[in-house]
């Protein structure tokens, strides 16, 4: 049997973020034949009983190491002591894991190493290679295309020249740690076609998915909410919807604007919009989707597949969406949602559902088929076992 040793940069439980959330079903549905270990950076507020959920699905063990904290004022101190390498390099790699992460491979014959993230692809090595141990980078954004779409839609112009340093730093460590693994995971086809252009390591596509047995089609409401979840500590989620509020939002009357995700309270500056409801967390989603007219999905950078589509998606919550944020997912044609160009587009499609003047029945359907023939967990956890046997 392979053992398997599963590096993370965020403890997959509770499920509170969409790298959680793959993290954790990944070692859910990939457990069959391999004996799993993790390596994982915990966050404040992190409960040792959690340990024991991720038990009930095939981890033997779990290694915990504390993240440092990543105020602005440390962040600037730790730029200037190691300006030769990236921020993210400076908050998650330390030799000291580093030792503890070998000796652990070496006494307990760990024969995979997957980091999965940027965040943890830093301690892949050449040396761990010349030892025998197969490495995976598993890549959940091509990070240096990811914040260089940030640079030059999110920051000031007298910010950029630091910023855009960072991103050189990001992309000559992204390739590094592309080039020694063995294989390289995406979340989708156009982030292959991203991460090949510094690689030549294999890259194999494993994609989000969803938990197609829990989440059941919602019933048709008349409501007049319009619904977007995403994690805010993701800066293309804030600079979205904040785009959403303004450009189309305020141009809609009579509507709600429902916001679901970490952080959502705190990022966003039209907090106190009567017509909106923020919430940081919901414990019953599906509460959520049942109330929801139509789902929006107003992104214009970033890559992957969004797993709140997914769900959207699986719910049968209408989708309104710029499509090149779509089309990556496997099997999706502009009949299945609502593809619009321009926020004006936008603005009059979601008043067209509001007023019940366009027929949604096909494309909720027909989008719940997808996601059940193309992201099932079971489906996904298959293709990444297949790679950690054939490796």
């Amino acid at each position: 049997m392979r053992k398997v040793l599963f590096f993370t940069y965020d403890f997959p439980y509770p499920i509170t973020s969409g790298g959680k959330n793959r993290a954790y079903h990944m070692l859910k549905y990939a457990s069959n034949d391999v004996e799993l270990h993790l390596f994982s950076f915990i966050r404040p507020g992190f409960k040792e009983v959690y340990k024991e959920e991720l038990k009930k699905i095939g981890v033997k063990n779990s290694t915990l190491f504390e993240r440092p904290a990543a105020k602005k004022i440390q962040i600037l101190k730790k730029v200037i002591q190691k300006p030769q390498q990236s921020i993210f390099k400076s908050l998650y790699y330390s030799s000291e894991i580093d030792k503890k992460l070998e000796d652990y491979m070496r006494v307990n014959e760990i024969s995979i190493l997957h980091a999965e993230s940027f965040y943890t692809g830093f301690y892949l090595s050449k040396q761990k290679k010349d030892y025998g141990i197969k490495q995976i980078y598993g890549s959940e954004n091509v990070e240096h295309m990811l914040y260089k779409e940030y640079v030059e839609n999110s920051v000031s112009f007298l910010q950029k020249p630091l910023y855009s340093y960072q991103v050189k730093r990001i992309l000559m460590e992204e390739k590094k740690m592309s080039d020694v693994a063995d294989v390289c995971l995406t979340v989708s086809q156009e982030d292959k076609q991203k991460l090949s252009r510094i690689t030549k390591t294999p890259i194999k596509v494993v994609d989000n998915g969803i938990d197609t047995k829990k989440i059941q089609l919602v019933k048709k409401t008349l409501s007049n909410k319009i619904l977007f979840v995403g994690n805010f500590s993701y800066f293309p989620n804030i600079k979205a919807i904040e785009d959403f509020y303004s450009e189309v939002f305020l141009k809609i009357p009579n509507a709600t604007l429902v916001i679901v995700g970490k952080d959502a309270g705190l990022k966003l500056s039209f907090i106190d919009d009567k017509r909106v409801e923020i919430y940081n967390f919901v414990e019953d989603l599906a509460d959520v989707y049942q109330s929801a007219r139509a789902f929006v999905f107003p992104i214009r950078f970033g890559g992957g597949t969004n797993f709140k589509v997914l769900e959207a998606m699986a719910y049968g919550v209408p989708l309104v969406a710029f499509p090149d944020k779509i089309t990556n997912i496997e099997g999706i044609s502009g009949g299945d949602y609502f593809p619009v160009d321009t926020f004006e587009e936008m603005k009059n499609t979601l008043i067209s559902i509001l007023e019940g003047k366009l027929d949604v029945s096909g494309p909720v359907l027909q989008s719940r088929k997808i996601v059940e023939k193309n992201y099932s967990w079971e489906k996904i956890g298959l293709n990444l076992s297949k790679i950690w046997q054939n490796l």
